[in-house]
């Protein structure tokens, strides 16, 4: 019997060190089934962390989307390739989350100074980027309804990212809106009392389901940002995507696997939940109507229409998943489903909606959708021990920073370490 064709080795990168964050060469190897980063730390000796779960996943994506080239910095990188950018306007916040990727509140308390983020804004060489404000908590920043008009003025698309707790009083939710607000990223990472016990200290279902009917009543547009953590929430999530259809304000709902960064009193590892397990749970939360093969055929998909059209909205990354949805709470189909002729007549009730779809594939995260569509996201955050700085460079979140542009993951996990007071400009 012929043996089976060696698998290619996978190519030296960069990674860092789990305990001080030193940048270091890196090798990756499989080991029953899992990919593991090793390193060489003058400091801290040898250090071996799983990357992947799942190699076969991993290397299926690597068909799909190619790793970034290598910069010549760690963490910065050209704003061309960005499709948000990312501020921090404080790291002070009104809870104390057991669980904070930036452990906002753990650091003195800074704020950016409006008319330097201005200035910086207006320096970006193209108006096509989104703005994501964030911290700590943003809406405790006293010049945010400026900035919220100031931003959009310039012509740039913009999004809070909230816990929502200053939208208890309806007034200030509607200072926000009358500045042009419209995309709210709002944390909300269950429907029972114990999870937000859990995750974020406090009882604070009753507030979040108020503040969500608030936002409603003031014609938001939400993504619900739902941190997935096992044996906490993971068995809510097709109970979350059967609530976001119920609910006229949500367009998106984004699941972030619990990740080993900033505050992590519940001693979250890299062996939590990554993106094929939460893949694996909506499968089995919602009857197959979602497979991992979806999320896949989603990936390449997009990816073809960026390699036509160059638009970096459609460019595919490794830690990042998204799909439409089509349907309501009792019934729904990714609608990549839809770009499969030979599946129409299984598909036949969703048919009208395929030319809308695809004509607004890329917009569909934007809320342009009419009703009857979802938008649905996965996305694994690492920590330095899970680093690899390669993928990371394929990030099209950067984080706005003195030094100039970072991406996501490097930003929380190694340059607030070397920055903590990042956003003190």
């Amino acid at each position: 019997m012929a043996e089976s064709p060696a698998r290619a080795p996978f190519e030296p990168c960069r990674s860092a060190c789990p305990e001080c964050g030193r940048v270091l060469p890196a090798t990756v190897s499989e080991e029953g089934g899992a990919l593991f980063l090793t390193r060489d730390c003058p400091e801290h000796g040898r250090r071996k962390t799983l990357w992947r779960k799942d190699a076969a996943f991993y290397r299926e994506l690597t068909r799909i989307v190619r790793p970034a080239a290598t910069h010549d910095l760690p963490h910065l990188v050209d704003v061309n390739d960005a499709k948000i950018i990312a501020v921090d306007l404080t790291e002070d916040c009104n809870l104390r989350c057991p669980v904070c990727f930036t452990a906002a509140g753990s650091r003195p308390t800074t704020q950016i100074d409006a008319d330097y983020l201005l200035s910086r804004l207006a320096a970006l060489p193209h108006r096509r980027l989104e703005i994501a404000l964030l911290g700590g908590e943003p809406t405790l920043h006293p010049d945010l309804p400026r900035l919220v008009r100031e931003i959009l003025r310039m012509g740039f698309r913009l999004k809070l990212l909230t816990n929502g707790l200053r939208f208890e009083d309806p007034g200030y939710a509607a200072q926000l809106r009358e500045a042009g607000l419209q995309w709210v990223i709002y944390q909300f990472d269950g429907l029972d009392r114990a999870t937000y016990l859990t995750l974020r200290g406090r009882d604070l279902l009753d507030l979040k389901l108020r503040v969500l009917q608030t936002m409603t009543d003031l014609k938001f547009k939400v993504c619900l940002a739902v941190m997935v953590v096992a044996g906490v929430n993971d068995g809510q999530l097709g109970e979350l995507l059967r609530f976001g259809f119920r609910q006229p304000a949500v367009h998106h709902i984004a699941l972030l696997p619990g990740s080993p960064l900033g505050r992590n009193t519940m001693d979250l590892s890299a062996e939590h939940l990554h993106a094929e397990d939460v893949m694996e749970l909506i499968a089995a939360q919602t009857d197959a109507h979602i497979t991992r093969a979806d999320w896949l055929r989603t990936a390449r998909f997009m990816q073809r229409v960026y390699r036509v059209t160059g638009n970096i909205d459609y460019r595919q990354r490794v830690c990042f998943f998204s799909m439409p949805l089509v349907g309501d709470a009792d019934d729904f189909i990714p609608a990549v489903r839809l770009t499969r002729p030979w599946e129409w007549p299984r598909y036949a009730a969703y048919l009208s909606k395929a030319p809308f779809i695809l004509r607004n594939f890329s917009a569909i995260d934007q809320g342009r959708m009419p009703g009857h569509f979802l938008y649905l996201s996965i996305e694994k955050m690492y920590g330095a021990g899970a680093m690899h700085i390669e993928d990371n460079g394929q990030c099209n979140t950067l984080y706005l920073t003195p030094d100039g542009f970072v991406p996501s993951c490097l930003y929380n996990a190694l340059y607030r370490r070397e920055r903590p007071s990042c956003v003190a400009c």
